[in-house]
This record gives structure tokens, sequence and C-alpha cells, in this order.
């Protein structure tokens, strides 16, 4: 494997896709030091050994990922969390109740993990995917995998390996192909500090259960200012932005068929010319012109599942812009709100 002197990166011209019958092969190139993207419960992570500090850089070079923006790290099991992160009687409560599955708890870190992976901060987010191609991979690599959403920064997060190839070929060195993403949102991440909890991030696991499992309110943080680093993806810069334009209404009865969407909730207002094909993203049923692509969401859940690969099929298939009909934000409904309202900023 070579790599440039000016580049961290490897010069491969086609990233290779590799089947869950070859994780072995995967799994040597994230111990020399490549990049793997891989699916997980929530979307496909773009893959590094998170104790290597030039495997991280790698992470941020293939992404153009702000270098003030902490990775994820992914582990098989919470004894190997111990390994990477302190835990206490709250974290640990956290871990036994949710993982494995979409939840990441950040915590104070141990040596282990280099400062590249966490930018600089003296604190760690773990988690422990569900993913059954996840599990095994990070069991068979060994070591604690790094791993952001494996698209370039600030774009949709893949939930399938085509996604991935498309932002990522030739620059990260293989992908695991695997296309049965469960949630299809990033985790939820909350903070563990000296027995205070803040959620950083939504996800599909609610504010409500993890109050409920903790018996204790959970302050919301998922918001930085400028000159604060960030303790959690998801709190500071961009994120999950469509290739084309996008609007948000909170109800059907905003958008004529007539005229877009105009006064939307967020974003730029949906002008379209009467040929001009629009995607429209609802839980509502809705009469739309011949020419318009409806995709009526069954749930919140299939909504979350499906809305970064909705939103890029849209995008693939010519529509000029999307408007997307806000869910409430019981349960899941609040996590995908705050991915839209991010997108459409």
């Amino acid at each position: 494997m070579k790599y440039t002197k000016k580049s961290y990166l490897c010069t491969v011209k086609t990233t290779k896709r590799y089947t869950p019958n070859e994780l072995s092969d995967a799994a040597k190139i994230i111990r020399s030091g490549g990049l793997i993207a891989f699916p997980t419960e929530t979307v496909y992570g773009l893959g590094a050994d998170a104790t290597t500090e030039i495997a991280s850089r790698k992470i941020y070079e293939a992404k153009g990922r702000p270098s003030d923006n902490p990775f994820i790290v992914h582990v098989h099991n919470v004894e190997e969390v111990e390994k990477v992160a302190h835990l206490c009687s709250v974290s640990k409560k956290i871990f036994e109740t949710f993982s494995p599955g979409p939840i990441t708890v950040v915590l104070k870190k141990k040596p282990i993990i280099c400062d590249t992976a966490t930018a600089g901060l003296s604190s760690v987010g773990v988690r422990i995917p569900s993913h059954p191609v996840a599990r095994e991979f990070l069991k068979i690599c060994g070591v604690p995998i790094a791993a952001p959403s494996a698209n370039i920064s600030g774009k949709l997060s893949p939930t399938t390996a085509d996604m991935v190839f498309r932002d990522l070929n030739g620059k990260i060195d293989g992908i695991i192909e695997s296309d049965d993403i469960e949630c299809g949102l990033e985790s939820t991440v909350v903070g563990v500090f000296d027995g205070d909890v803040r959620l950083f991030r939504t996800g599909s696991i609610s504010i409500e259960q993890l109050e409920e499992c903790l018996g204790q309110k959970i302050t919301v943080a998922d918001r930085v200012k400028e000159n604060e680093a960030p303790q959690s993806p998801g709190q500071k810069h961009k994120h999950y932005q469509p290739a084309i334009p996008l609007t948000l209404v909170e109800n059907v009865s905003e958008i004529s068929p007539a005229g877009g969407a105009q006064g939307g909730r967020v974003g730029t207002d949906c002008k379209p010319a009467p040929a001009e094909r629009v995607g429209v993203m609802t839980l509502q049923n809705f009469n739309a012109p011949k020419n318009w692509d409806v995709h009526l969401f069954k749930d919140t859940e299939d909504y979350a599942r499906n809305l970064y690969r909705t939103m890029d099929e849209m995008a693939q298939s010519g529509c000029v812009g999307i408007i997307a009909v806000l869910p409430s934000e019981a349960g899941v409904g609040r996590a995908i709100r705050n991915r839209l309202m991010r997108a459409a900023s």
C-alpha cells in the first residue's frame, strides 16, 4: 500500500468492495492503517484504527472533515469499552440498557485512543453497534475503530454502499457491502460527566427513554457556540445536506402544486417551473402533480430509516428541490426534525 508524500490517503484508483464473507481481508486493511467503510444499524461508518494517529488523520482527509470535530469509537462489547474509556455507574447502566444499539456515550478517555481521533479532547464517544456485520468486523479487527459517517463532510450520511462509493471512491481502501440499515439516523449521543448526563445529539433512542432508564432529567446540549469545541459530532458543523435545495413545512397544506412551497419552516422557498420535478417527503397523503416524486412514509420509523436514501434518490432522479413535511416531535420524530433542520439551514 503506497501513500503520497503530501497526503496520508492511499493512492488506489478504485475502492474495493468487500462482501460480508470477506471481513478478514477488510480487517487486515484496518490493522495496516487503512480506511474501510462498514455498515452499522445507524449509517455507514468510515473506519480506521482509533489507536493510531496517522490512520485517524486519513479519515479527516478523506472526508474533508473539520479538525475540531471528534470521531465516535466503535467497540465489540462493554469489556472493550472499559479498555478505551472510564466507566461509571451511570454510563454502565446506559450501556447495559441500550447496547448493542444506536447509543453513544461520551466519557473520559484512556491513553489507548489517540488524540487525533478525539480532536484533542480528553473525552471520547464510544458505542457498541448492533449490526451483525459491524459486530463481527470489530471482533475480527481486534482494535477500537474510529468511525464517523462514510461521506464527504456536511453531506448526506450514507445508508447504502453505493452512496459511500459515489462520495469516497479512490479516497478509501474498501467498503463492506450490506445494505440492511435498520435505523437510518446517526446514534443518540449522551455525555456522562460526574453523574451529570447531557444530550449532545438526538437519535433513535429518545431523551424520554434515557430519562426513564436513569430516573433523572437530562440536559439538552446539542449546540455549541462558534468559539467552543464540539464534544460530539452533530453539535457545530453543517451536516446532512442533500445535493439539491431542501424546504421544510409543518403540514402538506403549506404545499401548493402550482407554486411549490413558500414561506417554509426552514430552507429556500421551493418555486419550481410547471415542468420541473419536485420531491416531497411526507407522512401525510398529498395530491401532487404527476411529474412530482412523492414519498409517503408508513410511520416515523420508516421516515428515519429511509430519510437519507430518499433524499439521495430524489437528487439522483432529477428533482430540482425537496419539500419535507416535518413529523411531530414525539419519539424518533425529534431526531428526524433535528436532521432536517440542520440539512436545510
